[in-house]
């Protein structure tokens, strides 16, 4: 059971950092505010999807992201979500 726990926390740094990369690339807050997820949909779909398995998680984490792992994507979005 204990193997699992790993899996959550690189699942929540990469998120932080698709969170960071979705923000600064186009106005997420606006989207969410108006329910128009379609473009963040759209975001994913040519940033990520369409890659499908043509590349590693780690080699397709760094093309759509431009880096791999870093945490502190994921601490700046905690930091903004729950001390600001």
């Amino acid at each position: 059971m204990i193997g699992y726990f790993p899996t959550y926390s690189l699942g929540n740094v990469i998120a932080g950092m698709f969170y960071n990369r979705i923000q600064r690339e186009i106005d997420l807050k606006s989207i969410v505010a108006n329910d128009d997820l379609g473009k963040v949909k759209e975001w994913l779909r040519d940033k990520l999807h369409k890659y499908g398995a043509t590349y590693s998680p780690k080699e397709l984490q760094k093309r759509a992201l431009g880096e791999t792992y870093n945490p502190q994507w994921l601490i700046n979005y905690l930091q903004e979500k729950y001390l600001t």
